[in-house]
């Protein structure tokens, strides 16, 4: 009876000190950050002062071969190409623009001054800005009304009257659209971020498709000067020759369907007849002509550029 006592107390000393044993061991493994905590959450952020953080290469910037010749010209903030069409027995010049930087987008005043009747050629503007590209404007000048924002800067803000009352504006994000003048102040307008306006018309297509355009003035054939978005930071410039046998130019419903066939989202008229004006990589293009007989630009109050602004595309 007594072996068989001394025997369970041995057994029960020797429970109690496995016991202590593996709890000194546990406790050595005790730790702050719960079990699991050094597993990598792949979704988390990496953070770069952390050595055990995985870093992935830097990607190298895309570099844009920089070309310029009569039909073509890139930099690293834009890509342009001209080309000449046939659309309704008519020379049209279509110049397709993606630009990766909107400050490229510029307009410019005539002897660069903002006034009425200051007048200047598309071509003198286009080189004394340096511009590769440069389309006549909406010849504010003449009529001095509508909503004018040019570069970031509010000039006028005085409505037009129906039907004529609707400007183009295009925004810092790239969005091209139009405006009611007088549906809100020009201040507000220029707080959304418009930073270019152009009043003239009529608007040619809105969410791709074409406005009702029925006018007299819609329906006769004329030299036209254009603008459109294919989407945010993709653009035509549109410049159509007319008045002459070779090209007797296009009605306003004919001009909204070449943006359609072109994939336009939106687009606007600008001033036409003779001041339509294009000037591409250093000369006018296109055959300005007042009446199909004497050849030669007008002079406008303003213009709307693709103008260079990095330092190594000026050199």
């Amino acid at each position: 009876m007594k072996k068989t006592i001394l025997i369970s107390i041995l057994v029960i000393l020797s429970l109690s000190l496995s016991s202590i044993i593996l709890y000194d061991a546990f406790l050595l493994e005790v730790r702050e950050e719960p079990i699991g905590s050094d597993i990598i959450d792949p979704n988390a952020p990496i953070d770069p002062t952390d050595p055990t953080d995985p870093i992935d290469e830097i990607p190298e910037p895309i570099v844009y071969e920089f070309i310029s010749n009569e039909t073509q010209y890139q930099d690293q903030d834009m890509t342009i190409t001209l080309e000449k069409i046939r659309k309704f027995d008519s020379d049209v010049y279509v110049v397709d623009v993606k630009v990766r930087n909107m400050a490229v987008i510029q307009s410019m005043f005539a002897k660069d001054t903002f006034g009425k009747n200051i007048s200047e050629t598309t071509s003198s503007m286009a080189r004394r800005s340096g511009a590769i590209v440069a389309i006549n404007g909406d010849y504010y000048g003449y009529r001095f009304r509508g909503l004018i924002i040019r570069n970031g800067r509010l000039y006028l803000d005085t409505p037009r009257s129906a039907p004529d009352n609707m400007s183009m504006t295009l925004n810092v994000n790239g969005i091209m659209s139009s405006v009611l003048e007088g549906s809100d102040t020009g201040d507000n307008i220029l707080k959304t971020g418009v930073y270019q306006s152009f009043s003239f018309g009529p608007v040619l297509v809105e969410d791709s498709e074409i406005q009702s355009l029925e006018s007299e003035f819609a329906l006769r054939k004329n030299p036209r000067t254009a603008v459109g978005m294919i989407e945010p930071y993709h653009y035509i410039f549109l410049v159509v020759d007319g008045r002459t046998s070779q090209s007797p130019g296009l009605s306003i419903k004919e001009l909204a369907q070449t943006f359609i066939d072109l994939g336009a989202t939106f687009a606007y008229n600008l001033d036409g007849g003779g001041s339509s004006a294009l000037w591409f990589n250093g000369k006018i293009v296109n055959k300005p002509t007042f009446d199909g007989v004497r050849f030669g630009e007008r002079t406008v109050s303003d213009v709307l550029t693709l103008t260079p602004i990095s330092e190594e595309d000026n050199d």
